[in-house]
Parts: C-alpha cells; structure tokens; sequence
C-alpha cells in the first residue's frame, strides 16, 4: 500500500473496525499523524507566538492541535484495532496499553509483526488479496 493510499484508506474506514490492515497501511499513517501534529504544533505555535508561555503551559496543546487530535482519535484507533486483527488478535490487545511502558512495548511489538498468512477470522489476509488470485 502507497502512502497516498493509506492515507484515502484511513479517511474511508474512519469507525471501521472490522477486517485487517497491513503494516505498510499503520505505519504510512503512523507517519502521516506525526507530520500533522508537527504542523499542527507549528501553527499552535505562531498563534501562541505572542504568548509561548501559555502555549508550553498547556502542553502545546493549542486549538488547531485539540482539533486535529479529536478529528484523528477514532481512524487512529481503528486502524491499530485492524492492525492487531491482521496479527490475528482480539481489539481487546489494546486495553494492553493502560500497563505503563509495558503495554505500549507490546503493542508496537504487535504492529511490526508480520501478518498472520492466510485468512483468520477477522478476514481475508490484505497481503494475499493485493498479490492478486493465486497461479495455477
């Protein structure tokens, strides 16, 4: 999956969180979301420019960044709901994350593997459908 794929796919399945998504797609949006908070940082910052005190106060959780983070929440976490299903794991991987360090190590562990082969039961496997029917 190309970068500007993954992106249209994460807009697209913005609440889906059935099937599967490969690691080209989480980590091309992994890159994507990191690029927008930088820009929605830096805008943050010029609108806080005046008063940077306030702006390092909050965080640098300025109103462009509180937007953004609450237009991206649900495709983010849909996306690693379907990421852990290509790994042939439950969404409930995710609850995981409330153990400090530990469950955030684990769940990139999980997003780097490689897919599970073939079909599981959240689906047909993204890898094996994009290389197309298999030769006879």
């Amino acid at each position: 999956m190309s970068f500007g794929d993954a992106i249209k796919s994460f807009w697209t399945n913005y609440v889906n969180f059935k099937g599967r998504a490969r690691r080209s797609e989480y980590w091309f949006i992994a890159l994507f979301l990191f690029l927008t908070n930088l820009g929605a940082t830096t805008i943050d910052g010029a609108i806080f420019s005046d008063d940077l005190d306030l702006f390092f106060a909050t965080g640098g959780w300025g109103p462009v960044g509180v937007l953004w983070a609450l237009a991206a929440f649900l495709p983010s976490l849909s996306v690693l709901v379907r990421r852990l299903h290509d790994t042939d794991r439950s969404a409930w991987w995710l609850l995981i994350a409330l153990v400090p360090f530990a469950g955030v190590v684990v769940l990139f562990v999980f997003s780097v593997m490689d897919s599970s082969p073939g079909d599981n039961q959240y689906g047909r496997s993204p890898k094996e459908a994009s290389a197309g029917p298999p030769a006879l």
